[in-house]
């Protein structure tokens, strides 16, 4: 049987713990040409976003695994591109649907990969929706959540909100409920 002297099996721990750790203790770093940035706090999120953004970095996509942290895949850009982002947090339908529509006359659009339930408490918290203003971004949007869960009015509700000029651009759990995000470029 072979053995492993205490001392490497320690040192191999130790930068497992090290590659393991979370991207929470990573600051921006605005020369990077990718980087994962993790935050817990979403203002702090939107102060390190738009920094980012001023430097011709982009949000590429996001993780959907919840929990207390957001997670963003970042990307420089070649050129002097800049980005502006808006965030939309939370825990009530109603209040989400208001944030996203605000952004959404600002010019913001959402991301889709970026809508995320950042947990509070043991399945309850804040869903998160990152949006962002391109150097190509033009006009303005509207924005509805539509609940899923009940397939029959989902179908109606649907189907109207498509012939009025919207499209499907996200869908997420919360609980027991599917929730639908249509976009409508309204400029």
């Amino acid at each position: 049987m072979r053995t492993t002297h205490p001392t490497i099996a320690l040192a191999g721990l130790a930068l497992l713990a090290l590659t393991a750790a979370p991207a929470a203790a990573q600051k921006l770093d605005l020369t990077r040409d990718y980087q994962v940035l993790s935050r817990g706090d979403v203002k702090k999120l939107h102060g390190d976003l738009n920094k980012a953004g001023q430097n011709g970095i982009h949000v590429v996509t996001g993780s959907f695994s919840g929990g207390d942290r957001i997670r963003l895949l970042l990307e420089k850009t070649s050129g002097k591109e800049t980005y502006e982002y808006y965030i939309a947090a939370a825990g009530d339908m109603t209040k989400l649907e208001q944030q996203v529509s605000h952004g959404g006359a600002q010019g913001y659009r959402i991301l889709p990969n970026t809508m995320t339930i950042k947990s509070k408490t043991l399945g309850k918290g804040d869903i998160v929706i990152i949006m962002e203003k391109g150097p190509r971004s033009k006009g303005t949007y509207e924005y509805l959540m539509l609940d899923a869960t009940m397939p029959a009015t989902m179908q109606v509700t649907l189907k109207s909100s498509i012939e009025q000029g919207y499209r499907v651009v996200g869908m997420f759990e919360r609980g027991k409920r599917l929730l639908l995000v249509l976009e409508k470029q309204t400029d």
